[in-house]
């Protein structure tokens, strides 16, 4: 909030002149040392809600932890072959000497583009930084799904301290794919909601 002092009646001088601009000098010092503005807004809910669904509860525990070790334990890995093909997304790629086609336990990430993490690499994974939660909704059978990224039952969306957003997919106990969605707004995340949730099980905030 800005702040303005009005000075009504007052002769301005040079004395008075100096004492109106140490008054703003230090107005300025005590804005530039207050505490940041919090990462989560009013239309975010505590990372400690509870829905009562138990894979989706465990999800939100491991992420109000902060522990990314437990966040990573709860992943339920996709076996998928390995391709040499060029180009983005469909399966892993390849390994140097790995012979096509061979299979290993990956868990998805879609963002800009598709990627995986093999499950022998899942602690180059940090987890996420989650600072709110936004809703919670039970993917619809419509929603996007491309083979080797299982769509989950459901959609844990957490804002992150970045000001970003990720969606958890829920299924089979735990994690089975990690959207990072960017540069998001609030329209672009309730329109995410209204396209893919067969049911919403904790709403967005609407102000």
């Amino acid at each position: 909030m800005l702040n303005r002092i009005v000075f009504k009646g007052v002769k301005i001088n040079m004395k008075s002149n100096f004492i109106v601009t140490a008054v703003l000098c230090l107005l300025l010092l005590m804005t530039a040392c207050s505490p940041a503005e919090s990462a989560t807004s009013k239309q975010d809910y505590s990372l400690d809600a509870n829905t009562g669904i138990a894979d989706v509860d465990a999800v939100l525990s491991a992420a109000a932890s902060g522990n990314a070790a437990e966040l990573r334990s709860l992943v339920r890995y996709t076996s998928a072959p390995c391709t040499n093909a060029d180009g983005l997304g469909g399966p892993p790629k390849c390994r140097v000497g790995e012979a096509e086609g061979a299979v290993s336990s990956v868990l998805p990430f879609l963002g800009g583009e598709g990627s995986f993490i093999r499950e022998e690499e899942i602690t180059s994974w940090a987890g996420v930084d989650a600072v709110g939660l936004y809703a919670i909704y039970r993917v619809a059978e419509k929603a996007t799904m491309e083979e080797y990224y299982p769509r989950g039952n459901y959609a844990v969306v957490l804002k992150t301290s970045s000001g970003e957003a990720v969606s958890l997919r829920v299924a089979d106990g735990g994690i089975v794919r990690v959207d990072y969605l960017f540069l998001v707004t609030q329209d672009s995340l309730e329109a995410l909601v209204e396209q893919d949730a067969s049911e919403v099980i904790l709403a967005p905030k609407v102000e």
